[in-house]
């Protein structure tokens, strides 16, 4: 893809912290192609500044799902334009599903660039990388979560995040195991050999 070719492009040769570069990679953390999303998160680790805020509320957003691909972002949106408006620029901005919503590879990548560009005063990203840490169901999400929170210093936040996600999967197998007894319905109850008669043999 040449948008991938573009992003290693700018991660060998802008400098850290150029406002048009590092605004040009975040729109990309949207594109429709998930191996561009990922070369924008590594690329954006390499020519962000620690602590950019922008850079974070970004990379924050699309974990937490509450950024939509919009049609005017690089990438080919499934929503096209109107025949009387067929450019892009003129296509009105439309909702879509979140950018890291159903791609752990993402969502691992984000949660290790905020470990990289966050620091542990950070109490909105500590609270996000903890949430995924305690609710995420991929393995490789959930590991990369606990282990950043560990790389922070924040090593009680992140027990208690594996607290929670082991509290959650013994609930889950109490529902499973719940749904796979099945109640004894009379028929069989009849048929069953309880009573003293069948339990103690005929005498």
């Amino acid at each position: 893809s040449c948008r991938i070719q573009a992003l290693q492009c700018i991660s060998k040769t802008a400098p850290v912290g150029h406002i048009l570069c590092v605004s040009s990679v975040v729109r990309h953390l949207q594109d429709s192609d998930h191996r561009v999303r990922l070369e924008a998160i590594e690329t954006l680790t390499w020519i962000s500044k620690r602590r950019d805020k922008t850079v974070i509320a970004a990379l924050l957003a699309a974990l937490r799902g509450s950024s939509a691909k919009d049609p005017t972002r690089p990438g080919n949106p499934r929503i096209g334009g109107t025949k009387e408006y067929p450019g892009l620029f003129r296509t009105p901005k439309h909702p879509w599903e979140a950018s890291f919503k159903s791609d752990p590879a993402a969502r691992v990548a984000a949660v290790q660039a905020l470990g990289v560009l966050a620091d542990e005063h950070d109490l909105q990203c500590v609270a996000c990388i903890a949430e995924l840490a305690a609710a995420e169901r991929d393995t490789s999400v959930h590991k990369a979560a606990t282990n950043v929170l560990l790389a922070m210093g924040k090593s009680e936040v992140a027990l208690q995040a594996q607290e929670q996600a082991r509290g959650r999967e013994l609930r889950e197998l109490g529902r499973v195991r719940k749904e796979q007894i099945h109640p004894v319905s009379d028929g069989m109850r009849a048929a069953l050999p309880i009573g003293p008669s069948r339990c103690r043999g005929s005498r």
